[in-house]
């Protein structure tokens, strides 16, 4: 074994290229282009039926559905088997034809800022980074609280924050801006939290 050094790059070129192939093989999630506004749906009525029937809606663990402010970005919660994480599958209307563009890993319910820059997910949120989002961010440790549960935060156009507490009874809290300073959450009232 006098090419020791040789072997050993070969086999480090092995494994770097099965990583490779690994990060960036096929998603377990495919779809069909789909043409016109609203995804191609009817818009809704009064009676609650299932989105986008054999596309989004397949019988499964399909859940949490949004658009984005504007309606030209839709996004989901899917997974493939019990084995598998929980995926957010994000969809973008261009020229009429709406396309999968984007597949993460689920850390909360999808909300969106009033002008669609900042995706919250629970403790943390992405900011569109132009055609895409960055990496999550937390919102710091006055939100990543271990005896916390939030599952959905929502924001209003003033920075206001209300989300839900699974861990504290499935309380209703809400943070405010002031002057330009997070204000630490407080319960909402008896009218909310009943």
């Amino acid at each position: 074994m006098k090419n020791k050094p040789g072997l050993l790059l070969l086999i480090l070129g092995i494994i770097a290229n099965y990583g490779f192939a690994q990060e960036n093989k096929e998603s377990d999630f495919s779809f069909p282009e789909i043409e016109g506004p609203y995804m191609g749906q009817k818009p809704p009525g009064m009676v609650a039926e299932p989105f986008a029937p054999g596309i989004i809606s397949k019988g499964g663990w399909e859940i949490e559905g949004v658009f984005a402010p504007g309606m030209k970005e839709f996004y989901f919660v899917t997974r493939s088997s019990k084995e598998k994480p929980a995926t957010v599958i994000g969809f973008r209307e261009q020229d009429n034809v709406w396309k999968k563009y984007i597949e993460f890993k689920r850390t909360g319910e999808i909300s969106f800022s009033p002008d669609g820059s900042r995706m919250h997910m629970a403790k943390g949120y992405k900011d569109r980074n132009g055609d895409g989002w960055s990496e999550r961010k937390s919102l710091g440790p006055m939100f990543n609280r271990e005896d916390w549960g939030i599952m959905r935060l929502t924001a209003s156009s003033k920075g206001t924050y209300v989300f839900d507490d699974y861990k504290s009874g499935d309380v209703i809290r809400i943070s405010r801006l002031k002057d330009g300073k997070r204000q630490a959450p407080k319960e909402m009232g008896p009218v909310v939290n009943t």
